[in-house]
């Protein structure tokens, strides 16, 4: 599947650090905060039990296999639990879009990056200007 923007591609030794670095952690997490709780600058009411009860869901069903398939190929524990998180997040995105308005470009790149065959690990400039930084899936 061809990725319709700018991304560039890291080797596995550069995708590694990069995914494990607090600049990438914090990006993804402020791009989550950002719509999960608020709508239009307004806290969103009720997302988050809803939110939780996904997430719960998450962690018993889908969370092991995923974590076992990344296990056997050998994926660092801090890449595993980036990978797991951005799932989680982009599942209830997904799952949450419609009931509660959400929009987000930042989710909407991250998850063709994950269909095209890649990890994101990065983002090199200002967002939304400047490009993703990603490493093959393996």
């Amino acid at each position: 599947m061809a990725i319709p923007f700018e991304i560039e591609i890291l080797d596995s030794a550069e995708g590694l650090l990069s995914i494990e670095s607090s600049e990438w952690e914090e990006l993804v997490w402020e791009f989550r905060s950002e719509f999960l709780l608020k709508n239009k600058g307004e806290v969103r009411t009720g997302i988050g039990k809803i939110w939780n009860e996904n997430s719960a869901y998450f962690r018993k069903s889908i969370d092991p296999i995923i974590k076992e398939y990344l296990q056997r190929k050998f994926f660092p524990q801090t890449c595993i639990d980036s990978i797991l998180f951005d799932v989680s997040t982009l599942r209830n995105y997904k799952l949450l879009q419609n009931d509660f308005g959400i929009e987000s470009a930042f989710h909407d790149d991250l998850l063709l990056i994950y269909e095209g065959g890649y990890i994101p690990v990065g983002y090199q400039g200002n967002c939304p200007e400047g490009h993703f930084k990603v490493m093959k899936i393996v």
